[in-house]
C-alpha cells in the first residue's frame, strides 16, 4: 500500500472555533485565574498580554498529565462544565452538535449508540469493540456507550481525535472520549438546576459539597430526567398486550407472558442517576478519590423507520408481504422455503396468506412496496410498529484514583475501575408492521429471564502509573502497567414472522470474555539545548498489549438446535490470543508562548474476536467462521495551535491527518443454513484523510464569535472480501462518516444592571450526507441526507446572588434529519433510519449556594 501523506492544503472562509475555550466559572478544569477574552479591554491593548490570555486556557489530560490545551500536540475538543450546563448537554447524542467531527450514530434506535471519529466506528450486530473508547474518570468503558448515559455534574468532557493506543489502550483507533466528574473541595456549597419543556420535559439536577474535615471532602450529585416520546405509533395494537397473535407456548422459550401495554408514544426518557465522591488526603503528597456512580434508565427507544427498499436482498420480503390474491402463491412459497426449508411448514397451505391477511386488515394490500410511500408521507415521527420499543438499563461505575508524590518531581498513580451494566432492549428491528423481525416480543421466558436483547457487561481494571521528570527537567515521562478482566453476556431473541403457523424464534446467546495485560511508556524530551532551537521537543512512546478472548455459546443459542451433522462442525467454546504494539513518535516546536506546531505518527490496533451473531464455526468470517482479525490503524498528523492579539484576542487550531487502515473490521448480513446471520469480516485496506479547523475571536468585549469545520475523505482502497466462503463482494462505501461537518456560533454577554447580566447564544450546525452501509458501492437507498440545525439560548444571571434563568430552543426551524440506521436491505430488503429530535424548547432555572 502506498502510504504517502497527502497534505490537504486550503483555507476556510468560516471563522471557526471550539467550545474548548475557557469559561467564567469556578467549576471548570482551568487551573489558575480565568481570563475570558470578552473581558479584555479593546481600549487598552497594551494591558493585554499573551500570558494573560493563556491564563484562561483549559487544562487537558490528553497525554495522561495536566497541560495547556494550546500547548498539547493532540487534536482535542473540550466541553467545560459551564458549556455543558449552558448548552443543556445531557447525553451522548448532544455531543455531535457541540463538537463537530464527532459523529454519534444511532443504529437500530436511540439506545443503540456509538461514537465515530475519523472514520472509526462499529457496525451493528458485529460484536466488535468501539474504535472510540469512552473513559470515566480515567477508567476505560471498553464495552462502549450502549444506551444513553446521563451527563450531570461533570467537570469536563474531552474528545481526543486520532489513534490513542499508546496511552489509552488497544481499540482506541479513532480516539477517546474522557468524562471527568466534578471533585469535592473544601468549601460547603452546591447547586440545583431544573428544566421544563415541551413533550412534558421534567429535568432536575443538583449537587452538594460537604467538607467533613480539612483532609476529607464529600460530594453528592443526582439527576432525574423525564420526557415523553416524540413518535406516535398508529398500529391498532399499540395500546394492547402483545404479541399480536396469542401463543400458549414456544418450543424454545417455553410459556410466555405478554408485556403490559405502554401506550402509543415511543421514545420516552426516564433516567435517574446518583453519584457519591469521596476525596481523602491523609498526609501531604497522598490523595485518594473514590467515585461511585449509579444510573437507572427506563422508557422506550426512538424507533427507526422504513427508509428504503432493496429488491436485491437475500430474503425477498417485498414479494412476501404482497398478500393480494395474485401475490398469495408467492407469499406461501417464500414462507415454505425460508422457514422450514424445501418441505415447508406442515400447516402452511393454500389458506396461509389469506388467514394472515384476515388477521391484519390494516396492512396495505401491496405489502412493503405500498407501505414505503405511506411511511414517507407520514414522516418519521408517525410510525406503524407491531413490536415493542421498551428499554430498561442499570449501570454501576466505580473509579478509585490514588496519587502518591514520591519526591524528585515523581508521582505514582493507581487507577482502579469496576463496571457493571445491564440493558434489556425490545426493538422492532424491521421498523414495519409486518411482523418480520422483532427483538423481544415477550418480557420473560419459562425461567423468568427477560426475552429481548439482553446485554450484560462486567469489568474490573487496574492501571499503575509513574509520572515524573528527568534530566534536570528536560524529560517528562509516564509509564505504567494495565490489567483488565471483562465479561460480556449477550442474548438476543428474534421473533421472525409473527404468525403462529409460520413463526420462527431465533436466539443468539453467548458469553465473551477478555483478559488483557499491557505495559506502556511515553516521554517528551526537550531538545532546546541539544539542537540550539528553543522550544523544540521530541515525543516517543510504545505500548504492548496481550489479550486472550474466549467465546462460550450458551445452551439457548440457536446453534444447539441444529441437526447433529451440522453441530459436529461447531465449536461452542473457542479461545484466541492477540498481541500487538502501539506506538507514537512526534516532534513539537513551541515557536513562542502562543504558537505551537507539531508532527506526529501513531499506530493503534483494534484486536480481533468473535461474533456471536454467527454460528460457532471455527475460522474467520471470510471463510464462514465466527472469528475476525486485528485491525491496525497508522496515521500521520500535522498541527498548528495559535493564540494572540491583533487588535482583538483570537485563537485557532488546525490539524491535517492521513490514516491507513489494515484489516478494517466490518459486518455483512446474509443467510447461513436458512437462518439470518451477521458475519464480521476484515476488509484488507482503507484510507481516511482530512483536516479539522477551529477558531475563536472577540471583536468586542460583549461579543464572541467562532466555529469549526471538519473535512473527512474516507474510502476503502482494497474492498473485495469473501463473506462466508462465497464469491468476493465489494465494500466500497464508507459508513458513518460525513465528508463535511461544522458549526458557527455567536455569544453575546453584557450587564443589564449592576447585578444582572444578559446572555444570548446562537449555534448553527451542518453536516453533509452520510451512508449507513459499507457493503456495496455508494447507494442512495442507504445514504442519509445532509442537514442543518439552528439552536438558540437566552438567559439572565445574577452571579452575586447565585441564580440564573434561561430559555433554550433546539432545532428552531424544524429540520427533518436522521442520525443513523441499519442497512438490513442486504438481508430483509428493508433499510431503516433513526430520526433526530424535532424542535424542542425548555426553560431552566439554576441556583448556586
Amino acid at each position: 500500500m502506498n502510504k504517502r501523506f497527502v497534505l490537504l492544503a486550503g483555507a476556510t472562509a468560516i471563522v471557526a472555533a471550539t467550545p474548548a475555550w475557557a469559561q467564567d466559572s469556578n467549576d471548570t478544569v482551568v487551573d489558575g485565574p480565568v481570563v475570558d477574552a470578552t473581558e479584555m479591554s479593546l481600549e487598552e491593548p497594551d494591558k493585554v498580554s499573551s500570558s494573560d490570555y493563556a491564563a484562561g486556557d483549559i487544562l487537558v489530560t490528553a497525554r495522561r498529565r495536566e497541560e495547556s490545551l494550546q500547548r498539547t500536540p493532540v487534536s482535542v475538543g473540550v466541553l467545560t462544565s459551564d458549556t455543558l450546563a449552558e448548552r443543556a448537554i445531557v447525553s451522548e447524542s448532544d455531543i455531535q452538535v457541540a463538537l463537530p467531527g464527532v459523529t454519534v450514530r444511532a443504529s437500530q434506535n436511540s439506545n443503540n449508540l456509538n461514537y465515530s471519529i475519523r472514520g472509526q466506528s462499529l457496525d451493528v450486530f458485529s460484536n466488535i469493540r468501539p474504535g472510540v473508547l469512552p473513559y470515566f474518570n480515567e477508567v476505560p468503558i471498553a464495552g462502549g456507550i450502549g444506551g444513553s448515559s446521563a451527563f450531570y455534574d461533570l467537570a469536563s468532557i474531552q474528545v481526543l481525535k486520532g489513534p490513542q493506543g499508546t496511552l489509552f489502550g488497544r481499540n482506541a483507533t479513532g480516539g477517546a472520549v474522557l468524562l471527568t466528574t466534578a471533585k469535592p473541595n473544601s468549601d460547603f456549597g452546591g447547586y440545583v438546576l431544573g428544566r421544563l419543556g415541551n413533550y412534558d420535559l421534567r429535568y432536575i439536577e443538583g449537587a452538594i459539597n460537604l467538607p467533613i474535615a480539612d483532609t476529607i471532602q464529600l460530594r453528592f450529585a443526582g439527576v432525574h430526567h423525564e420526557r415523553d416520546g416524540f413518535q406516535r405509533n398508529v398500529h391498532p395494537f399499540c395500546a394492547s398486550p402483545r404479541p399480536l397473535f396469542p401463543i400458549p407456548s414456544d418450543p424454545v422459550v417455553g410459556p410466555v407472558t405478554p408485556p403490559p401495554a405502554k401506550g402509543c408514544r415511543v421514545g420516552d426518557v426516564d433516567r435517574t442517576g446518583a453519584r457519591a465522591t469521596l476525596a481523602i488526603q491523609p498526609t501531604d503528597g497522598i490523595e485518594n478519590t473514590l467515585v461511585v456512580d449509579y444510573l437507572k434508565s427506563g422508557g422506550s427507544s426512538t424507533s427507526a423507520v422504513l427508509y428504503s427498499l432493496d429488491p436485491t436482498g437475500a430474503i425477498p420480503l417485498i414479494a412476501l408481504t404482497d398478500v393480494t390474491p395474485s401475490g398469495a402463491p408467492i407469499f406461501e412459497a417464500i414462507i415454505s422455503g425460508f422457514v422450514e426449508g424445501a418441505g415447508g411448514p406442515p400447516n402452511a397451505g393454500a389458506g396461509t396468506a389469506a388467514l394472515y391477511r384476515s388477521l391484519t386488515p390494516h396492512l396495505p394490500d401491496g405489502g412493503l412496496a405500498e407501505f414505503l410511500p405511506i411511511q414517507q408521507e407520514r414522516g418519521p415521527y408517525t410510525i406503524d410498529l407491531d413490536g415493542p420499543q421498551d428499554y430498561d438499563a442499570e449501570n454501576w461505575l466505580v473509579s478509585n484514583v490514588t496519587t502518591i508524590d514520591v519526591g524528585g518531581g515523581a508521582q505514582i498513580k493507581n487507577v482502579f475501575g469496576y463496571i457493571d451494566t445491564t440493558s434489556v432492549i425490545f426493538n422492532d428491528v424491521d421498523a414495519v408492521p409486518f411482523g418480520i423481525d422483532n427483538n423481544g416480543f415477550f418480557p420473560t421466558n419459562a425461567a423468568g429471564e427477560p426475552y429481548g436483547r439482553i446485554d450484560k457487561f462486567k469489568a474490573i481494571s487496574n492501571e499503575l502509573q509513574i509520572l515524573g521528570e528527568g534530566f534536570n527537567g528536560q524529560l517528562d515521562y509516564v509509564a505504567g502497567i494495565f490489567f483488565s478482566d471483562e465479561e460480556f453476556t449477550a442474548i438476543t431473541g428474534s421473533d421472525f414472522f409473527d404468525f403462529p403457523i409460520i413463526r420462527t424464534i431465533q436466539i443468539n446467546a453467548a458469553v465473551t470474555s477478555n483478559k488483557t495485560y499491557a505495559g506502556f511508556a511515553q516521554g517528551t524530551l526537550d531538545l532546546s539545548e541539544i539542537s540550539g532551537v528553543e522550544g523544540l521537543s521530541f515525543t516517543a512512546g510504545a505500548r504492548y498489549t496481550d489479550e486472550k478472548v474466549n467465546i462460550r455459546y450458551l445452551p439457548r443459542d440457536l446453534s444447539f438446535s441444529d441437526p447433529p451433522a451440522l453441530q459436529a462442525t461447531y465449536d461452542p467454546d473457542q479461545t484466541r490470543k492477540f498481541g500487538s504494539w502501539s506506538w507514537t513518535l512526534g516532534l513539537q516546536y513551541q515557536i513562542d508562548p502562543d504558537t505551537l506546531i507539531y508532527a506526529a505518527t501513531r499506530r493503534s490496533t483494534r484486536h480481533g474476536g468473535f461474533n456471536y451473531f454467527q454460528k460457532p464455526v471455527p475460522g474467520f468470517g471470510e471463510d464462514g467462521g465466527n472469528a475476525f482479525r486485528t485491525e491496525k490503524v497508522t496515521d500521520v498528523e500535522l498541527g498548528l495551535k495559535k493564540q494572540g492579539y491583533i487588535g482583538i484576542p483570537y485563537r485557532f487550531n488546525l490539524a491535517l491527518y492521513q490514516s491507513w487502515i489494515d484489516n478494517a473490521q466490518r459486518v455483512a448480513y446474509t443467510l447461513r443454513g436458512g437462518a439470518p446471520v451477521a458475519i464480521t469480516v476484515n476488509v484488507p485496506g482503507a484510507e481516511v484523510r482530512g483536516f479539522e479547523f477551529d477558531a475563536d475571536l472577540s471583536p468586542a468585549d460583549w461579543l464572541k464569535l467562532g466555529g469549526q469545520v471538519n473535512y473527512t475523505d474516507a474510502k476503502f482502497t482494497d474492498g473485495l472480501v469473501s463473506v462466508g466462503g462465497s464469491a468476493p463482494v465489494l465494500f466500497g462505501n464508507y459508513p458513518d462518516t460525513p465528508d463535511w461537518s461544522g458549526s458557527v456560533f455567536a455569544d453575546v454577554k453584557f450587564p443589564l444592571t449592576d447585578t444582572l447580566d444578559f446572555s444570548f447564544r446562537s449555534d448553527v450546525y451542518h453536516q453533509t450526507q452520510v451512508s449507513t452501509a459499507a457493503k456495496g458501492p455508494r447507494d442512495p437507498i442507504t445514504t442519509l441526507p445532509s442537514y442543518t440545525l439552528v439552536n438558540f439560548r437566552v438567559g439572565i444571571e445574577n452571579d452575586a446572588a447565585g441564580w440564573s434563568i434561561a430559555g433554550v430552543l433546539r432545532n428552531a426551524f424544524k429540520e427533518l434529519y436522521y442520525v443513523g440506521g441499519v442497512p438490513l436491505g442486504q438481508l430483509f430488503q428493508v433499510n431503516t433510519a433513526v430520526p433526530g429530535e424535532p424542535r424542542t424548547f425548555m426553560v431552566e432555572a439554576r441556583y448556586k449556594f
